[in-house]
């Protein structure tokens, strides 16, 4: 009796006697869906499977539908761009899975406080606003604001500016964004009230269609000697006088001069002797 020993051996569908591996048939990314911040990004994975469910290992390279709105790198790395939407790709041979991305530009990262003027009467109020706008420069309406001042007056939470005391006031607009506070400052100054004038004091009227001369030429120049005299040249200065503040505040009869200031104006050392 003769014995046959049967020698298996696999074969591959194209007869070729070797198995082909098995072929990628979808592609899942994680996260499913994204919703990102301009200017912030995440790292998305993808997995391939065949078609019985099993997970392979295959390259897969990344694109994306739209790079103004988001790009991805060669590692799934997705950058937020601008405001928009867009899907990005993976994929490997013919197989491609997406991933749907919502770019949003919605968080405060600027503020600058609008005054239509700097200056301000004791007791006038003034109506204060602010331009708040995300990193890529979008503004945002109706952005909450907190308002604070420091000095001279008092200032409302909508922004209303109200004049205490002569002097400077900080106005301050605080914002809130991303867990960060974002501040904008400026100076204000109250005006005194006006002096009353006396009704008794005599009035000085000036004719201006009278007879008038040319003024003379000599009366212009410096009133400070030790001025460096490339520095005359250059302003046009002719003539170096004797004269001045410290001159005319001068009483030859007594022998003193007088000084003073208020709290706007300072002539002399700011003290009288």
């Amino acid at each position: 009796m003769v014995g046959l020993l049967a020698l298996g051996c696999s074969a591959s569908g194209d007869g070729s006697g070797t198995t082909s591996p098995p072929a990628a048939a979808s592609i899942t990314i994680a996260p499913s869906t994204a919703s990102l911040e301009v200017g912030t990004h995440l790292t998305a994975s993808a997995t391939v499977e065949d078609s019985a469910g099993k997970v392979l290992t295959a390259p897969v390279s990344w694109i994306t539908g739209d790079t103004s709105v988001a790009s991805v790198s060669s590692a799934g790395v997705v950058l937020a761009r601008r405001m928009g939407s867009t899907t990005v790709y993976a994929t490997t041979g013919s197989v491609q899975g997406t991933l749907p991305v919502t770019v949003t530009d919605s968080i405060a990262a600027t503020v600058v406080i609008v005054a239509p003027r700097d200056t301000m009467d004791i007791g006038a109020t003034m109506q204060l606003g602010d331009t708040v706008k995300t990193a890529s420069g979008r503004v945002l309406s109706g952005h909450a604001v907190t308002w604070s001042a420091s000095g001279s007056a008092t200032i409302s939470g909508t922004g209303i500016v109200t004049g205490m005391s002569a002097g400077n006031v900080v106005v301050s607009a605080t914002i809130a964004g991303n867990g960060a506070s974002h501040v904008a400052s400026d100076t204000l100054l109250v005006y005194p009230p006006e002096i009353a004038t006396d009704p008794s004091a005599p009035i000085l009227a000036i004719d201006a269609s009278a007879d008038h001369h040319a003024i003379s030429p000599y009366i212009y120049g410096v009133s400070t000697f030790g001025l460096d005299a490339a520095y005359l040249r250059d302003l046009g200065i002719t003539i170096t006088r004797w004269g001045g503040d410290g001159i005319t505040r001068y009483n030859w009869q007594v022998d003193a001069s007088n000084s003073g200031f208020d709290w706007y104006f300072m002539a002399g050392s700011g003290t009288t002797s």
